[in-house]
């Protein structure tokens, strides 16, 4: 059985790009046939080549995806470590051919421990999107004051129902709110949730480990036990913090990254931050962050 999954990324980005699909063909099952989509920002030819060599771990087949083109940078971003590159993950029936009908979508700051067999065969054709639940924004919508009860997914890792987007134009409707809504603090993720809310399916917390399920958020929210199991047994860690391992192996998970990253040609030319840089780079980061959301939150609440 083919399994459709994609990714999008620049050429900054293509280690990372090498080291994700590294770690999904080391634990793909021997029978999995992956077929990698990447949307295409500008990779250049020899880092093309690079991810090549990534078949003599497993094969595979792979196409890239020009989106250099699409110009997405009138839509608003409140992230300082993400680009608007992640709207294009709102254009996936468009981009991808017209016979996919079902994807997996990953971010590039994703590590694939367990084949992605049963994730692919999850049933959801009465669904949009299928994803797990963002730990953090629990605690957003409290401090905001709203009904925390609701499933709010995090978007780097989505089980996509391509054929049910095409049949609903689900891309026009996510930019057109886009494009209208600029108070939206979590960018994409936000637009997706508030969007495709009543057409979302839940899935088990293993399939998107995110790094701040080893945090504090992690002990402090009420689905501590199930994230604990998943911490203990991940199938997809997830860094979804400012600090990415590539930067420090002193966050959840980090080593995990520099395991895969030796898998591919790129680890020979990797450095590390320094931890003075990469400390003071994790305060300045968050310190900013904090204020912008502040300044969001407070603009809303006056109009």
């Amino acid at each position: 059985m083919q399994i459709n999954i994609c990714l999008s990324s620049d050429n900054n980005y293509a280690q990372h790009l090498a080291v994700t699909i590294a770690s999904i063909l080391k634990n793909a099952n021997i029978d999995d046939e992956l077929f990698f989509f990447i949307f295409d920002g500008g990779i250049t030819s020899d880092n093309k080549e690079k991810i090549l060599k990534l078949k003599e771990i497993k094969y595979f087949e792979i196409e890239y995806i020009m989106i250099k083109a699409l110009d997405l940078s009138y839509l608003p971003n409140h992230s300082l470590h993400i680009s608007t590159a992640m709207y294009f993950r709102f254009k996936i029936a468009s981009l991808l051919p017209e016979k996919i009908e079902k994807v997996i979508y990953l971010d590039c700051d994703i590590i694939v421990l367990k084949s992605l067999t049963n994730l692919f065969n999850e049933d959801i054709k009465d669904y949009y999107i299928a994803g797990v639940e963002d730990i953090g924004y629990y605690f957003d919508r409290r401090f905001l004051k709203r009904e925390t009860k609701s499933l709010y997914i995090n978007s780097g890792v989505l089980l996509i129902n391509v054929k049910k987007w095409r049949q609903d134009n689900i891309e026009e409707k996510l930019l057109n709110v886009t494009e209208k809504n600029f108070l939206f603090i979590h960018n994409d993720q936000d637009i997706i949730n508030i969007k495709l809310k009543d057409k979302i399916k839940a899935l088990n917390l293993k399939w998107n480990v995110q790094d701040s399920f080893a945090r504090i958020l992690g002990k402090l929210h009420p689905l501590k036990k199930q994230i604990n199991q998943a911490v203990l047994n991940p199938t997809i860690v997830h860094y979804t913090g400012a600090i990415k391992p590539w930067q420090s192996i002193y966050i959840p998970f980090g080593k995990l990254y520099i395991d895969y990253l030796k898998l591919t040609p790129f680890y020979h030319s990797h450095k590390i931050k320094s931890k003075f840089k990469m400390f003071f780079e994790y305060y300045y980061f968050n310190l900013i962050k904090r204020y912008t959301n502040k300044l969001l939150i407070r603009n809303k609440n006056k109009k």
